[in-house]
């Protein structure tokens, strides 16, 4: 992770589920909107949202704990997007913990190769 910080956009969210992550990181390093709100006569989540966070070594594990800690299946999707010097890049992070002894620490070795990755391939394209 760079010493700046890495910025990693979780998408899809519920209101609730930003409220938790905006409970567990320093508010300057997180920002949360509404992606699509619901059209008029309809109801229940009234939208998914979106929250842009800056990981530091030391913020990792509070986002691998919050991860771990809403699963509801043994193999988890969390649609995430990362950024770099060209922009955001979406992928989906497959994260199964069926074997894990570890879950968190499974979980925030996929999110670093992620980071790692795209660090990488701002390196490779600076040159």
């Amino acid at each position: 992770m760079g010493e700046a910080g890495d910025q990693v956009r979780l998408i899809g969210l519920t209101r609730l589920e930003v409220y938790e992550l905006s409970e567990a990181f320093p508010s300057k390093d997180i920002e949360a909107a509404q992606e699509e709100s619901l059209s008029g006569g309809q109801h229940g989540d009234l939208g998914t949202w979106q929250a842009i966070l800056t990981l530091y070594a030391a913020t990792l594990p509070v986002l691998t704990a919050w991860i771990v800690k809403r699963r509801r299946h043994a193999v988890m999707e969390i649609d995430v997007e990362s950024a770099d010097g060209s922009g955001w890049h979406r992928q989906v992070l497959k994260i199964d913990l069926r074997d894990s002894e570890n879950p968190q620490s499974e979980a925030a070795q996929i999110i670093s190769s992620l980071l790692q990755s795209n660090t990488s391939v701002e390196d490779s394209s600076s040159e």
